[in-house]
């Protein structure tokens, strides 16, 4: 499969789900777009998800 329909894929879902739990995560104690940042956090540098060192480096 290539990488960018899964990349579609997967920022599809997130809509969908993000969709779904939206009033949730609006009663929540943190602003969304600090859950944003905390979100970004754990995908990149804690999990290793995205790697931007790999799409920085000079070809």
């Amino acid at each position: 499969m290539s990488l960018l329909l899964l990349a579609y894929a997967l920022v599809g879902g997130l809509g969908v789900l993000l969709a779904f739990w939206s009033s949730a995560i609006r009663r929540t104690v943190l602003s969304e777009p600090l859950l944003a940042l905390g979100l970004g956090v754990l995908v990149g540098p804690v999990f290793g998800l995205v790697d931007v060192a790999d799409r920085l480096a000079p070809s």
